[in-house]
């Protein structure tokens, strides 16, 4: 249920998977992208912070000096304030508490139709309780104090029906569980992908301000890497709105573009086995 992120191909901005790992083997104790603000590098939140978002209408002046970094940077900025609408932060300080939030409420109702699972589970729901206080009358029945047997056939009969009523309510109770972890692991996974696609922007903002030739070639890497988390999550969207192979393929295609191990792992989780179903059926 937690995922971990990565901010860009450079060790400078990237978070380890540790976490990732950990979670996706049932380890408990990390959210999802739980650290991607505080992972990235102070000097790309000081150049960030009030900047990034921020802006103010052109004059022809302005337009007339613009280069071509100036053009790109705008259309990333309007990019960013598009992903991070869809995730519900404000800017880019909020990425952190866009994801905490939808990994509680993702956690928080996956729990609550799991604890309905586990009473069946534990023997603690209202069927079990019922039945184990019939057993109980039934244990104490003897030949003096039901000679005939009729209580005992009267209560052997209200287990059985309480039997068939159980069952039926323990498979009403796991369709229910499958669905809400199908329902809330969709919700979370755009999330992620979607955070993940507003940090390659963040990087490629900053790296719009390189002056070295190192730094414009690490630009050219951050530059795809938006590119390429931009169509996956395009195709990613039209094949959740309609899975026919057509959109499998090009979902799978577009995945395959992306270089980015927090993406490979929640493709792992959220949609490989989806995707390769769609391409097998007749």
């Amino acid at each position: 249920m937690g995922y971990y992120t990565e901010i860009s191909k450079s060790s400078t901005y990237r978070a380890e998977d540790t976490a990732l790992y950990n979670r996706m083997n049932g380890v408990s104790g990390h959210t999802a992208l739980g650290v991607i603000g505080s992972q990235l590098a102070p000097q790309l939140l000081q150049f960030t912070i009030g900047k990034i978002l921020s802006g103010s209408e052109k004059t022809d002046n302005d337009k007339e000096t613009e280069t071509p970094e100036d053009v790109q940077r705008e259309a990333l900025q309007k990019q960013l304030k598009t992903v991070l609408k869809e995730i519900g932060a404000e800017d880019e300080k909020g990425i952190n508490n866009a994801i905490s939030k939808a990994q509680s409420e993702h956690d928080t109702n996956i729990k609550a139709a799991q604890d309905v699972v586990d009473k069946f589970t534990n023997g603690t729901d209202e069927y079990s309780t019922q039945i184990g206080s019939l057993q109980t009358q039934l244990a104490g029945l003897t030949t003096e104090n039901d000679p005939e047997g009729k209580q005992k056939s009267k209560i052997e009969g209200q287990i059985r029906e309480l039997e068939t009523k159980r069952e039926k309510a323990l498979e009403k109770a796991k369709a229910n569980l499958q669905e809400v972890t199908r329902k809330e692991d969709t919700k979370l996974n755009n999330i992620v992908f979607k955070a993940e696609e507003a940090n390659a922007i963040l990087v490629q903002l900053q790296n719009l301000n390189a002056v070295s030739e190192t730094d414009k070639e690490t630009s050219y890497d951050a530059a795809q890497e938006v590119t390429d988390m931009s169509n996956f999550n395009k195709a990613r969207e039209k094949f959740l709105k309609n899975k026919t192979k057509e959109n499998a393929k090009a979902l799978q295609e577009a995945y395959e573009a992306v270089d980015n191990k927090t993406t490979k792992a929640a493709w792992d989780k959220f949609l490989k086995a989806e995707v390769e179903n769609v391409l097998k059926a007749e």
